[in-house]
């Protein structure tokens, strides 16, 4: 199963090369209860903060998009629909005030 949101982009490239240790690592210090909903069975790893901070103490494992819970979709859209309410609001210009109020 594809997801559209992700076509074309190969998220791998921005993974270190030792990317199978750390998170096979992760794996081994935190199990695989997921994160999001508390439920084992977690098959991905997450990053709680920054995407390219790859230590062990910003992972975490979530249920993946193969999963039934699919919390990994779920976390990642409200994060990009959350980024993205954020740019739009910034590229508004502020509200001109009424040239007749003073």
């Amino acid at each position: 199963m594809a997801n559209a949101q992700w076509a074309g982009h190969d998220r791998s490239a921005d993974l270190p090369t030792d990317w199978p240790e750390i998170r096979a690592e992760c794996f081994r210090v935190y199990g695989d209860t997921c994160h999001v909903c508390g439920e084992p069975g977690a098959t991905d790893v997450d990053h709680l903060g920054d995407r390219t901070d790859h230590r062990i103490e910003v992972l975490r494992p979530i249920h993946g998009l193969r999963t039934a819970q699919r919390c990994h979709v779920y976390k990642s859209s409200s994060e990009g629909g959350k980024a993205k309410a954020d740019k739009q609001g910034r590229m508004r210009r502020p509200p001109e005030r009424h040239p007749g109020i003073r």
